[in-house]
């Protein structure tokens, strides 16, 4: 069930920009079978963001193994180009490898630093199945500096789907912001991606491709009346 933090809810007054990043693991313990099933779930979520209103949900994927893959760079999805950004995510081929999650998280930050300044809210989805490793060398430290390196460049939050039994909670739930982190196992119980990080603990990798309608639309992150909802880890960027 993706979990992915769209934010829904109803606006402010204002039009806003929303970034949305999406990491998927794609390391050899995940299996080419499951990765086509990760690329299909998040395809077929991604027809639950809006692309009519006054606010723009501006999005990237990214995969990883031993090496990242820019499979979407950041585009603002609209009516007349959401099948070819789907078309782009499920025509990924799988690599396998080691999991280099540090380098994927770095990759989010350069690709979304070359587009330009951030946008009014901005959420990173992580989905993995392991531990950050290449070769015989544990990642863990260098995947927190990356996420360190996010937030000081203004990304409001970072969530992870954690799917399977093989992964280290107690990292993710460190590595996840904001801080103090959430651990959830019911995707219609999921906190504010803004106000509190998130670990989602999902089974298998068909749990993963089928969502929970409601999952959707719990973050209301932009409602109008909540301020605390809107709080991001940065001073704003844009005036509005």
């Amino acid at each position: 069930m993706l979990a992915t933090p769209f934010v829904l809810g109803a606006a402010g007054a204002n039009a806003i920009l929303i970034d949305l990043a999406f990491v998927l693991d794609e390391s050899v313990s995940i299996g080419d079978a499951n990765y086509q099933t990760m690329k299909t779930g998040l395809a077929n979520a991604l027809n639950s963001i809006p692309t009519t209103g006054p606010d723009q949900y501006r999005i990237a994927v990214v995969s990883f193994a031993t090496g990242v893959q820019t499979i979407v760079d950041p585009t603002i999805v609209t009516a007349a180009n959401l099948a070819s950004i789907q078309a782009a995510i499920n025509a990924d081929a799988f690599t396998g490898g080691y999991t280099n999650t540090p380098l994927a998280l770095q990759t989010v930050g350069l690709i979304y630093q070359n587009a330009g300044e951030l946008g009014d809210l901005s959420l990173i989805n992580l989905s993995t199945d392991g531990n950050p490793r290449r070769w015989h060398w544990n990642l863990e430290s260098q995947t927190l500096a990356a996420r360190d390196s996010l937030v000081a460049a203004g990304w409001d939050g970072l969530s992870v789907e954690a799917i399977g039994t093989n992964l280290n909670i107690d990292f993710l739930l460190s590595l996840v912001a904001p801080q103090p982190a959430t651990l959830v196992t019911d995707p219609t119980m999921l906190p504010n991606p803004a106000v509190a990080g998130f670990v989602l603990t999902v089974a298998g990798f068909e749990d993963y491709a089928n969502p929970a309608p409601s999952a959707y639309s719990a973050p209301a992150c932009l409602d109008s009346d909540s301020q605390d909802a809107r709080r991001p880890l940065s001073p704003p960027r844009r005036s509005s």
